[in-house]
């Protein structure tokens, strides 16, 4: 492909409005609106953002597209989950891909943002079925108060509500109970998901694939050892794990 630039018409130019036609109209003409989609496309790829569509522009734009044209998994959210519209449409892309790589069919999310009184109600139930769960300081804190309110037969409604309050208490002192429980500007940087463990018929080829993404910062799996992900200094294997947990940073 030829170098082609805002002004420039032609099939060429109608070829690079094909890959990005999801943002512009296709008319073979180089305009203001397919100069900055240009632009925006070679920032998020890391080239020289100047709207000229070189060599390196071509083949980063090939690469996406050839991308887009594989078999992807599906995606089925646990019903309740809150913050959807904060993930990033790159990490569910990764998600598709990556299990259909590692033949997972389905990747079921079960956990993404949450709020104070969603994070609590998460840990009451955790605590009432028995699932022990690796918490900092915070964390702690806030499961001691939960325990000690059920040994004394609290409605779970009013345990709840004390434990968001000691949630939302903790976060003013830049305390975090869960890296779940976040601002929403917080969390459109960094994408915090779990994904089931019991759901996911190959968990370590799913975590396998997923690593091949720079942007996947850590992983927290109950399967396997560090060995199997090639020592990956992301991967943190934890037995009580209850499912696959995923930071991306966007």
């Amino acid at each position: 492909m030829k170098t082609i630039r805002k002004g420039d018409k032609g099939d060429e130019v109608k070829q690079l409005q094909e890959y990005l036609k999801q943002l512009i109209c296709i008319d073979g003409n180089f305009d203001d609106a397919t100069h900055n989609t240009v632009i925006q496309f070679q920032t998020k790829m890391d080239l020289v953002a100047d709207g000229i569509v070189g060599t390196k522009t071509w083949n980063a734009l090939e690469k996406e597209v050839a991308k887009l044209k594989q078999p992807k998994s599906e995606i089925q959210y646990d019903a309740g989950l809150e913050g959807k519209d904060l993930l990033s449409k790159e990490l569910l892309d990764l998600f598709g891909h990556a299990g259909h790589e590692s033949k997972n069919p389905t990747i079921y999310v079960t956990s993404m943002w949450r709020s104070p009184a969603k994070q609590a109600s998460v840990m009451y139930d955790n605590i009432v079925q028995g699932a022990v769960i690796s918490y900092a300081e915070p964390g702690r804190i806030v499961t001691q108060l939960i325990q000690a309110e059920i040994k004394k037969k609290t409605p779970k409604a009013q345990v709840v509500q004390l434990a968001e309050a000691k949630i939302i208490e903790l976060a003013q002192q830049n305390k975090l109970v869960s890296k779940h429980c976040i601002t929403e500007a917080q969390y459109q940087k960094m994408n915090v998901i779990d994904i089931s463990k019991t759901r996911t018929p190959n968990p370590r080829d799913l975590a396998k694939a997923l690593l091949k993404e720079t942007k996947v910062s850590r992983i927290i799996t109950p399967f396997g050892e560090l060995s199997t992900y090639g020592n990956d200094k992301r991967v943190l294997i934890d037995a009580n794990e209850p499912a696959i947990h995923i930071e991306y940073t966007v």
